[in-house]
């Protein structure tokens, strides 16, 4: 156990900023441009997401601009450039890996969201 103690620590620090994270963009309010309904499913899609799938992401080195990011000039416009949480619209994730997430569609298939390293507005200077 004690050999394995700074890796949950780790671990747990992880989530917690996630969580933090996620509060924050919340506390921060809608992208602009982006329409009422959507900010509204974002929120209950990052609630579900942090609740489900906060701790796998947390382990797997998901960070908040993984989930979260997006582009600081045209943040809802530049879609290529938004992070996992905001692109669900309601739908499911059903399968989260150190490289992608699986999304349930609306026929029943899945589509796949790659992690993507870019450099959007970092959760660090969000308002």
């Amino acid at each position: 156990m004690r050999r394995h103690k700074p890796e949950i620590l780790a671990w747990l620090r992880r989530r917690e900023t996630l969580r933090a994270a996620l509060d924050r963009t919340i506390e921060s309010g809608p992208l602009t441009g982006m329409p009422d309904r959507r900010w509204q499913q974002f929120e209950a899609d990052a609630e579900v997401f942090i609740r489900d799938f906060g701790a796998t992401a947390a382990a797997l080195g998901w960070d908040a601009t993984d989930l979260f990011g997006h582009d600081s000039v045209a943040p809802w416009q530049r879609v290529d450039r938004l992070g996992l949480v905001w692109l669900l619209d309601g739908r499911a994730v059903i399968a989260l890996s150190d490289r992608a997430a699986s999304i349930l569609a609306a026929g029943g298939g899945a589509l796949t969201f790659s992690r993507r390293r870019y450099e959007p507005q970092k959760m660090d200077d969000a308002p």
